[in-house]
Formats: structure tokens, sequence, C-alpha cells
């Protein structure tokens, strides 16, 4: 589905994610996201064939997120978490990087996931609520039910001690 945003075309995903492309002219007039944890930057320092991969649930609280690279590339994951909602379990994939300057907006009940395809990469986020890590649901990157295709090329992904407990997309309940 195509729209506009601030007079250019932008893509509007089967699952509500959008990516968008930042313009710098643009980025002036701005457009405001009440973010409560505004600046949560992420240095995830991982070589092309030890990548990092998580897929974190949006906490059952309403959080918007607007992600950002500001160094290097990943693959960027959205994934609908939402049971009620007619694109619940599909995915959508997009590649940011500092160089491509695109940014993906990830609705409250999208789970998010990445992996890194540089060297190294930054992240900014901007969220609508403050991080909670006691609401927060991990699923598992490889998920045979997400099916989600990974730009791998054959390396075995690094993972924190945390994503490695992650549960299956069938057995995780919003």
């Amino acid at each position: 589905i195509e729209a506009l945003a601030m007079g250019r075309p932008v893509i509007v995903t089967r699952t509500g994610a959008i990516p968008a492309e930042l313009d710098v002219e643009q980025a002036g007039c701005g457009v405001h996201i009440p973010a409560s944890d505004p600046n949560a930057l992420v240095l995830p320092a991982r070589s092309m064939v030890q990548n990092f991969i998580v897929v974190e649930a949006a906490p059952p609280k309403k959080q918007d997120k607007l992600v950002r690279v500001t160094a290097g590339a990943v693959f960027d994951v959205a994934v609908d978490m939402r049971p009620d909602s007619p694109t619940y379990g599909t995915w959508v994939g997009e590649i940011l990087s500092a160089e491509n300057r695109r940014q993906l907006w990830i609705p409250a009940g999208l789970a998010h996931g990445f992996l890194v395809v540089s060297d190294t990469a930054e992240f900014l986020y901007k969220t609508t609520d403050f991080y909670a890590p006691q609401h927060e649901l991990c699923i598992r990157w490889d998920d045979p039910t997400l099916k989600i295709a990974w730009p791998l090329d054959g390396r075995q992904p690094t993972l924190s001690g945390k994503d490695t407990k992650g549960q299956l997309f069938l057995d995780t309940k919003m």
C-alpha cells in the first residue's frame, strides 16, 4: 500500500511496519513522536561472521518504536504478535543502514529483531514508553513457524545469553 508522508511516498506494509527514508532537508520541519526513551543507543559490535540476532516482543502496554541505524547496516525485522490482527504471525524485513538512511516504524504489538550485516552497527531508538524488561518476550530468531529469511549467507549467528532462551512463536502469548 502506498501512502504519503510529508509529501513523499512511503510503503505501508501488511503488518503496519513502515519503512521510510530520512530526508535531511525536511527533517527540520520534523515529525513529532512523543518519546519516553528518546535516545536509547545500542552498539552491537560483531563481525560479519558473528552476527547478533534478537527478536523481542513489545510489552503488553503500548510502546511504538522508531528504529534507525546511524553506523553500519542491519537486516531489521518486525513480526506481528497481535492475535486479533489479520497479519498475525507475518513478518517484514528491511535493510537499514547509515548509508541508505531508512528507518522502520514498529507499532505496539509487533516484535522487533535484527541481524547485523556489517562489521559493527549502531542503533538509535525512539519509543513512546520507557523500556520495561519485566514485560519483554523473547521469540526465537529461527522459529520454524515464522520462516524468517535471515541473510546469514551460511554463517552461524552469535546470540546473547538472553537470546538463547527465546520461546517459539506459537508458545508466546501477548
